[in-house]
């Protein structure tokens, strides 16, 4: 049913999920940047990481919440509009490292296979995270 006109717009519960969620896509992209920083990774390479771990936590962001109450197994069930979301991100990650005119226009740098592979591992461990934690928070959610 519709929420009443006197209700808030935005449950304490909603609003909570969304900053754990975005905190820990902030967390990961900003400790995967630190740390390939403090590896040395040249600055082109490293903004062109950056860009590439936030575009996937953003990605598992719409995973996550697709469907509130269910399996991960669920949420990945494709549609129209989830297969067109994922193939045009991911036609733009592909085109920001292969079309050196994108690249340059953003300073992009190709990305090496090993931080590449570091990259998706992280956000795919919080993708697996946010689906243990969701469970745990979909009581507050719907209060």
């Amino acid at each position: 049913p519709p929420r009443g006109p006197e209700s808030a717009l935005f449950s304490r519960g909603l609003v909570g999920w969304a900053m754990v969620q975005g905190l820990l896509v902030l967390a990961v992209a900003s400790g995967l940047t630190t740390w390939l920083w403090h590896a040395g990774l040249p600055a082109a390479e490293l903004r062109t990481a950056a860009f590439i771990a936030l575009v996937l936590g953003i990605i598992g962001l719409i995973i996550v919440n697709r469907r509130f109450g269910q399996a991960v197994e669920a949420t990945l069930r494709p549609n129209r509009v989830l297969i067109a979301i994922l193939v045009a991100a991911t036609g733009l990650l592909a085109a920001s490292q292969l079309v050196p005119a994108i690249a340059s226009l953003f300073e992009f740098s190709r990305v090496s296979g090993s931080v590449l592979a570091i990259i998706v591992a992280a956000s795919l461990g919080s993708l697996v995270l946010l689906q243990i934690i969701k469970p745990r928070w979909r009581r507050w959610l719907l209060e």
